[in-house]
């Protein structure tokens, strides 16, 4: 099963986007959307968050539904508000979580418009050391120590070098996608080894 599905309980979800970090103090979170915005319709539609236990010895997570209320776009960002989060203090809560959606709940797409998942088995395979996106973003990072770094929050370019950001909590790394520094992608377990520089 291609990583942004899982079942549960028979129901299909669909992996739809990560969240950044609260904004402003009603409860607000920075999220980022795969398919650069709200997978349903604000006001009417439910997502899931996924919630993981406060146990560092459980490592079984649960879906915590929460009607969308508002969806706005806020620089790379969107700004979202979901019932039941009314405070920053609820919200820091859900930092770095990860947001599903139901897959019969999905807002339709117009013509030529896929969401990711649907498209997972017709991608054209890739070279040695090449992954797409949706691959990358949400996986875990660590040094070659095993240190935790954080999670891959975005991927983007600059001057034709792809770049890593890196979030884990309010700090933020960017690493360059050079075989120097990235030594080990995991894509099956969602791990990627890095090199430390001192540079960074």
């Amino acid at each position: 099963m291609p990583k942004g599905l899982k079942t549960v309980g028979g129901r299909d979800y669909i992996f739809s986007g990560k969240i950044n970090r609260p904004f402003g103090l009603k409860g607000e979170l920075l999220i980022t959307w795969n398919n650069g915005c709200a997978p349903v319709e604000p006001g009417e539609g439910v997502v899931y968050i996924e919630v993981r236990s406060a146990d560092v010895n459980n490592s079984k997570s649960r879906l915590r539904p929460c009607r969308l209320l508002s969806d706005k776009r806020h620089t790379r960002f969107n700004i979202v508000a979901l019932e039941g989060i009314n405070s920053r203090e609820d919200a820091r809560t859900y930092t770095g979580g990860s947001v599903w959606v139901l897959k019969e709940d999905l807002s339709p797409l117009g013509r030529d418009e896929y969401y990711v998942f649907q498209l997972v088995e017709d991608l054209s395979p890739l070279g040695r050391d090449e992954y797409y996106v949706f691959q990358l973003v949400g996986m875990r990072v660590e040094t070659i120590e095993g240190e935790y770094l954080g999670e891959i929050a975005e991927v983007f370019s600059n001057k034709g070098a792809d770049i890593y950001m890196i979030k884990r909590g309010k700090e933020e790394i960017l690493i360059p996608a050079i075989g120097d520094i990235i030594r080990e992608v995991d894509v099956k377990n969602g791990v990627m080894k890095v090199r430390m520089m001192e540079e960074w």
